[in-house]
């Protein structure tokens, strides 16, 4: 401290019921047998040699300690705020002794199971209830009072009514009178997250005054007193008479909702009051990202009278309480059978003053399912913020299997203001709002597709014969119909000359499209057009989705009451006319064409996870599959979008031909309405409800394609257009993502755009700390290797890492956290090994082994993988180790928890305290085995991160993990990790874990020509996926890369002059071994570059000190970057060498 001896006090405290507990069963009084205590253990503190300040020694069952609580009471007393009066208590007759109501469990005695009777005795009161508004009141003029302290005092004196209970003179001869009451139990409302684990709704606990009619005799009355009480305003009578009249449907009635602290306080003050009054607490769901994704997940609010009919109709109501809400649009409503849950109940006796004197009967409630949704948040803001001036409606999904990671039409509405109720007034404002924000474009928003269709209308004509791939037409700048002297012009009023299929999509040449719908016919083109989804559902999980129109013969009829004229086909040709689509329409049809005509569902959720746990991930159960996927057909289309924009003709060429990655792109113009002939479309003449919509379609990379996009502007400004916009998304994929350090959105080992960019930890950074530091780099170019895609591997995650260079070469899902099995007992090594290191526990330190490390003696080990231990048995560290290591025994684990933290408790809070240091993002412990606990879990990279600091830090406990078999107690077991067989691979660790949650999991490292790789398999089907799939990463590995070692620790990588030194030149290199892993054969394309902080080195320097970087390149991608250091020190020259220095820089300047 400050250099002072100090000696510590002494304190003693009697815990009043260990302490009652003690004294009736060694029938002794409480005092006389406390004190012996304390003399007991003092004496034993003393000759343990304790030092203590003996003179400053309290008791605090001491009449010295205690008497100022007798002088607080007495001037209670004598201000007349303390008083005497009879009441009733749990008398318990066997112990003779009052009973708190805690210490009654089911009418009976805690203690000797007695049953227990009511007894009238004198007791001392205290008014509390008289001075409860001054008390709230003066809390909060309390400065620097923790926040924490007040609101527990707040709640102390908010239930401290029941220290006093005024009870009405017709109560008094009913204190035996009880009844019988199913009181409901809340359900919890689940969250739902994105892609990335960002929660999108949140749910907050509110408070609510609710009446019982049935329970109130004078309503009139018992509301006239609740507005002396708590305020209520005309706002809140008006609701509540609102509210009274669907009384024949809900139990209670709100009469004040969200009440504050003290409201809340003041209530229970006077709870005694208002028979039939309650105070109730229910969640309040919120959108903390409010208008950014209103359209995706709706809102909840509370249910209507036609919802209740339609509930009750269905036999559901009883899942929702009285005023409970449902959801009313979006994922809150398509999901909102996952999402709901159902409400529990328990039968209890309740006596007259309302209190439970016991329970009869329980029914747990079952909560809602977390849900995560394909959506990327960051993407989905960023795009909001993009086109937040204008009408707009973007959709960005993953053809792959139609997840969508964007859907955000725009403007937009605040859900929140659902939630506790919108008046009449505001909403007929929302929604006579002339930019429709409660429209939701993306899934309800009906425009022209105009040229976007042309790639689709190819692909139809092909297929159906219409047309032939070596179709070509000369375009003059207009059309002439066959049998008419109807003339449909071109966009480009002198023509596109000459055209094919390519060229045609290119330009988007009108002329060629009015004659390939000519050819077709509008049955052929109708029938095909819906084949891509146009004119029907989706299928997308939204409710809330418009179908179109698909024009034809019928639906002319139908609707137009008009026939079919072949005019009305030719502007179905290039997308116009009666033809209308939605978003994501064409999203699903850009989709199709992306997978050759597989037909895939365009889908929010990601997957559902069970209340135990389990997951449910999004699966189609059937496709449809238009046309032949094997023919030429969708190459030569694909073709024209890619000219679109990578060649100089192409209508988008100038938003995308610098772009530094391979995008197909579709672009259209829909018109809103029809321009004379020779007129020309002037947007600054027209008013804005009439200009054109833009429309932009585009997916990438062009080979192989992991992104779509489709983006319209509504009535778009003059100078915006749509394939400005694109090019932006673009960028922020490529660049925004990796500078922020986001997760990637796609499968990891995918680049999203082919332009090689791809975010990892490495295990060399600047100023980092490596791989177990903070420090994140970009990979290596995947481009530059892309003949070298891993394997495909049936598992939920892995990572496949060099372990000297720390490159990550394969990942899947790395980051997502799932069950670790016993890949737990991995830390459980990794400390043992560092303890042993420190001198903390030794080897060969015997352990005795108590009944909680026994399988019989701990029903949460029977079962499982086990050493076999037995009570009383003294077993060395050595051997536990082993245990845990090769037989995966949980017993050992437990054993050795105790032995070096004394229980399991502790011992996990190491665990976790190792995970901080070793810098885990997604790992936490609960327990010391790994068996499925709730709240448990690591993911693959941070497992990868444990296996190599168990090679680095702990060798010769790493060593034991290639040990095949171990002999404990006669019982022979061999090493789970079925690879350590394998002579090809040269596997020589680490560990294997299953569990139902977590599945097959599989850390493995393998050592080929003094390069070693590590993989970490999560969550494989079967013990064979697990093992093929961890043999399949790393022989990929192996014969796909180089380890090389690039820099020595210490070895001179350059000598710089340096001035005012002892020496003239210094020697600079890297203070730890760089190495390099890279695609075999690339060796030599490797280039080194260095930079210095300065370009003059003046002294003095101290040895390792950072006096730059190098750079190591790959094809001019950066593949990692090291602290350049001075190898030596160097100490400042004599006043000679320091001067001539001086003139030396000063003539360079000079110069």
């Amino acid at each position: 401290m400050l250099g002072k001896n100090v000696l510590h006090p002494i304190g003693w405290d009697a815990f009043g019921l260990p302490a009652e507990d003690a004294a009736i069963r060694n029938n002794t009084s409480p005092e006389k047998w406390t004190l012996k205590c304390i003399q007991n253990m003092k004496r034993q503190l003393q000759s343990l040699g304790c030092s203590y300040d003996w003179n400053r020694e309290i008791i605090t069952c001491h009449p010295n300690y205690y008497r100022w609580d007798q002088w607080f009471f007495i001037q209670l007393y004598n201000k007349k705020i303390a008083y005497k009066k009879k009441s009733a208590v749990n008398w318990c007759p066997k112990d003779q002794t009052v009973l708190a109501n805690e210490q009654v469990i089911n009418n009976s005695c805690w203690r000797c199971n007695t049953t227990i009777k009511k007894k009238i005795i004198s007791q001392w009161f205290i008014k509390i209830t008289d001075y409860a508004d001054r008390l709230l009141s003066d809390l909060d003029t309390l400065e620097n009072w923790p926040k924490k302290v007040k609101t527990m005092q707040k709640n102390w004196i908010g239930s401290s009514y029941q220290a006093m209970l005024a009870i009405p003179a017709y109560y008094k001869d009913q204190w035996d009178f009880a009844k019988k009451y199913n009181l409901p139990i809340l359900y919890v409302l689940k969250d739902y997250t994105d892609r990335n684990g960002i929660v999108l709704a949140v749910n907050r606990t509110i408070y609510q005054l609710e009446i019982n009619l049935q329970q109130v005799e004078n309503l009139n009355h018992t509301i006239n007193e609740l507005k002396s009480v708590l305020d209520l305003n005309e706002s809140d009578i008006l609701s509540f008479e609102k509210e009274r009249q669907k009384a024949n449907y809900l139990n209670n009635i709100l009469i004040k909702s969200e009440l504050t602290d003290i409201q809340y306080t003041k209530f229970f003050l006077n709870q005694y009051r208002f028979p039939g009054v309650s105070v109730k607490n229910y969640q309040r769901r919120y959108y903390p990202y409010g208008s950014e994704i209103a359209h995706v997940i709706g809102y909840i609010a509370k249910i209507n009278y036609a919802e209740f009919k339609k509930l009750k109709y269905k036999k559901e109501f009883l899942d929702y309480f009285k005023n409970q809400e449902i959801g009313k649009l979006g994922i809150e409503k398509f999901y909102e059978k996952k999402l709901h849950g159902q409400p529990g109940f328990k039968e209890v006796e309740i006596n007259s003053r309302g209190k439970i004197i016991r329970q009869l009967r329980f029914f747990p409630p079952k909560s809602g399912k977390n849900i995560t949704l394909t959506l990327d948040l960051n993407l989905q803001r960023y795009i909001k913020k993009l086109i937040s001036s204008m009408r707009a409606a973007v959709v960005v999904l993953d053809p792959r299997d139609g997840g969508i990671l964007a859907l955000v039409s725009n403007p937009s509405y605040d859900p929140n203001i659902f939630i506790n109720g919108i008046s009449n007034k505001k909403y007929l404002k929302l929604t006579h709002d002339v930019n429709r924000p409660f429209i939701n474009r993306v899934t309800q928003g009906m425009y022209p597709p105009a040229s976007t269709i042309k790639p689709y209308v190819i692909i139809s004509a092909l297929h159906s014969g219409s047309i032939s791939t070596n179709f070509f037409l000369f375009d003059p700048g207009w059309w002439k119909l066959p049998g008419s002297e109807k003339i449909y012009r071109d966009w480009k009023k002198w023509g596109h000359g000459y055209l094919n299929i390519t060229k045609a999509l290119e330009e988007s040449a009108d002329t060629f499209f009015y004659q390939v719908a000519y050819n077709m016919g509008i049955d052929k083109l109708s029938e095909w057009m819906k084949k891509f989804g146009y004119g029907q559902s989706t299928g997308i999980d939204l409710l809330e989705e418009s179908t179109g129109i698909m024009p034809n013969r019928e639906w002319k009829i139908k609707y137009i009451k008009q026939p079919w004229y072949q005019g009305d086909t030719i502007s179905v040709g290039i997308g116009q006319g009666y033809w209308t689509a939605t978003p994501i329409q064409i999203s699903k049809a850009l989709m199709t064409l992306v997978n050759n005509g597989l037909v895939r569902t365009p889908h929010l959720l990601s997957f559902i996870q069970e209340n135990n746990y389990s997951v449910t991930y999004y699966h189609q159960t059937s496709y449809l599959q238009i046309g032949d996927a094997r023919t030429v057909f969708w190459d030569i289309v694909k073709n024209g979008m890619y000219g679109v924009a990578n060649r100089s003709n192409g209508t988008a060429y100038k938003n995308f031909y610098d772009a530094p990655y391979k995008v197909a792109a579709k672009s259209g113009t829909a018109q809103v309405f029809s321009l004379q002939p020779y007129e020309i479309y002037d947007p600054s003449k027209v008013s804005e409800k009439f200009r054109d919509h833009k429309l932009m379609t585009a997916f990438a990379p062009f080979e192989k394609p992991t992104v779509c996009i489709v983006l319209i502007l509504e009535n778009g400004e003059e100078h915006i257009s749509s394939g400005c916009l694109v090019p932006l998304l673009w960028k922020f994929f490529m660049h925004d993502y990796q500078k922020n350090r986001v997760k990637i959105l796609l499968n990891p080992e995918l680049d999203a755009l082919g332009a090689g960019y791809h975010i990892l930890q490495s295990k060399i950074a600047i100023g980092s700390g490596g791989l177990y530091g903070k420090g994140w780099l970009l990979a290596y170019a995947i481009y530059t290797y892309t003949e070298l895609r891993p394997p495909k591997i049936n598992a939920a995650s892995y990572i496949l890492i060099d372990y000297d260079s720390g490159q990550v070469l394969a990942e899947m899902n790395a980051d997502t956290q799932r069950a670790p099995a016993s890949l737990t007992k991995m830390m459980t090594s990794y400390i043992v090994g560092k303890l042993i290191n420190s001198g903390q526990i030794n080897p060969n330190d015997l352990v005795t082994i108590n009944k909680d490390a026994w399988m019989l003696g701990n029903p949460e080990l029977k079962g499982s993988s086990l050493m076999f231990l037995r009570p009383g048995d003294h077993v060395s560290i050595s051997e536990l180790t082993r245990g845990i290591i090769l037989q995966s025994g949980n017993d050992a684990c437990v054993a050795v928890a105790n032995y070096i933290s004394g229980d399991q408790i502790s011992f996990v809070e190491l665990m976790n305290n190792y995970a901080y240091q070793l810098n885990l993002k997604n790992t936490f412990f609960k327990n010391v085995h790994g068996l499925d606990t709730a709240g448990q879990f690591t993911s693959a990279r941070d497992m990868a991160i444990i296996s190599m600091a168990l090679i680095r830090d702990v060798s010769h406990e790493y060593v034991k993990y290639k040990e095949k078999e171990f002999t404990y107690n006669h019982i022979r077991q061999v090493n789970r990790n079925n690879l350590l067989w394998d002579k090809n691979l040269h596997v020589d660790g680490i560990k294997t874990g299953h569990t139902k949650l977590a599945g097959y999991n599989l850390a493995a490292s393998a050592v080929n020509n003094k390069m070693r790789l590590i993989s970490i398999l999560l969550g494989g089907n079967t013990a064979y996926d697990r093992d093929h799939g961890s043999k399949s990463l790393l022989q990929w590995g192996f014969r796909s890369f180089n380890t090389i070692l690039s820099l020595k620790s210490e070895e001179v990588f350059l000598k710089q002059s340096i001035f005012f030194g002892n020496l003239d030149k210094v020697n600079l290199g890297v203070k730890k071994n760089v190495y390099l892993t890279i695609p075999k054969g690339k060796e030599k394309d490797i280039v080194i570059e260095y930079t210095l902080n300065s370009n003059v080195l003046k002294a003095p320097l101290k040895k390792y000190q950072k006096v730059g970087k190098i750079v190591f390149k790959l094809n001019n991608f950066v593949l990692t970057e090291v602290p350049l250091v001075a190898l030596e020190e160097v100490n400042s020259g004599n006043i000679l060498n320091r001067i001539v220095d001086y003139i030396k820089l000063n003539v360079q300047k000079f110069i």
